[in-house]
């Protein structure tokens, strides 16, 4: 059995190497989510992103933090802890204690992968003809939408680039960091050669309102605090006094209605702009701190004694897969254009 949370023990030390940018693999390929997840995993500890001896999160927290299923998650910690590769420690956590081998690499796989597709096909009687028709046109979807040029706009500079990177693994392909602000100041020098523009449903109108019009594309993800913070925020009790500490005016109402929704207790809010002796005098009389990862370090500043929550985040799995259906169709078109063009040039 895994262990569970232990927070503060460890002060949940992956922050700085989020999970939540699972990729997807291909747009189309039935690889199962375990499979995917356990080799994001291994790459990531090969990459360095996780050395030998850092904790991983716990199962509730990863299962949280990309939206699955705890038992996928335990299953796939167990697999790479009889593989030598993960510790199980009662108490504390999931340790990494080896780098995978070579063996496990991705090109390693791969080729196992396609060795397997054509065995399935030869005794499926399909000849060599139609399988590489078959894998042109998936490498034509799919290695397609590598030529396309994506944006994600956020409020947050930390947030901008996590929720960029994690993106960019959902989809396999790049997603250029916008800061909102920037944008603000220069929307169609920033957007002049995307193909898609993506944000969070939080500021969907205001962004789609300042991009130029037929280009580019603008969708939205729900990015939404996740069920572990809210359930903490639920347990509270009555009459906690609350002080959460945002990172500007944009995210205070959203916050504050949070915890106001799940919590019976009287809520301040503050900014990283305010007054800090302001903020410091609130946290002195508060019973807890509730804060983000980019404001969390000023409330341990001002007031390291202090019980802190900080809530944690997730991409809803609908809205990822919306997106992703979004970007095949993107591609497709872009593949098709690409292919008419040859056609004619031909000519």
């Amino acid at each position: 059995m895994l262990p569970a949370d232990t927070p503060g023990s460890r002060a949940h030390a992956v922050a700085d190497a989020p999970l939540s940018s699972v990729p997807s693999q291909s747009l189309t390929q039935p690889t199962p989510t375990w499979e995917i997840l356990r080799q994001h995993l291994q790459e990531r500890i090969t990459a360095g992103a996780y050395p030998i001896g850092s904790w991983l999160p716990s199962v509730r927290e990863l299962a949280a933090q990309i939206g699955l299923n705890r038992n996928t998650v335990s299953k796939v910690y167990q697999a790479l802890g009889r593989d030598g590769i993960l510790e199980m420690v009662r108490g504390k956590g999931v340790r990494v204690i080896a780098m995978p081998t070579q063996s496990q690499s991705a090109a390693s796989r791969i080729e196992a992968g396609l060795a397997e597709l054509v065995r399935q096909a030869s005794l499926a009687g399909l000849g060599r003809e139609w399988l590489v028709d078959r894998m042109g046109a998936a490498i034509d979807s799919t290695i397609g939408s590598r030529n396309l040029r994506i944006g994600f706009i956020e409020c947050s500079p930390a947030d901008t680039r996590e929720l960029a990177e994690s993106l960019a693994g959902h989809l396999g392909i790049p997603v250029v960091p916008i800061d909102l602000t920037a944008f603000e100041r220069e929307p169609e020098r920033l957007t002049r050669d995307l193909d898609l523009l993506t944000t969070t449903l939080f500021h969907l109108q205001e962004i789609a309102e300042r991009v130029p019009t037929i280009r580019p594309k603008v969708e939205a993800i729900h990015h939404t605090v996740s069920h572990v913070s809210l359930l903490k925020i639920a347990q509270l009790k009555a009459g906690t006094a609350i002080v959460i500490v945002c990172p500007n005016q944009r995210t205070v109402g959203r916050f504050q209605g949070i915890v106001q929704t799940y919590s019976a207790s009287p809520v301040r809010a503050f900014t990283i702009d305010d007054d800090e002796a302001a903020i410091a005098d609130a946290l002195a009389t508060a019973d807890l701190a509730v804060d983000i990862s980019t404001t969390h370090d000023l409330v341990t500043r001002l007031a390291p004694e202090i019980p802190t929550l900080t809530l944690t985040f997730h991409v809803e799995p609908q809205s990822i897969e919306e997106l992703r259906e979004v970007v095949h169709q993107l591609s497709s078109q872009a593949s098709r254009s690409s292919g008419s063009a040859e056609r004619k040039g031909r000519r």
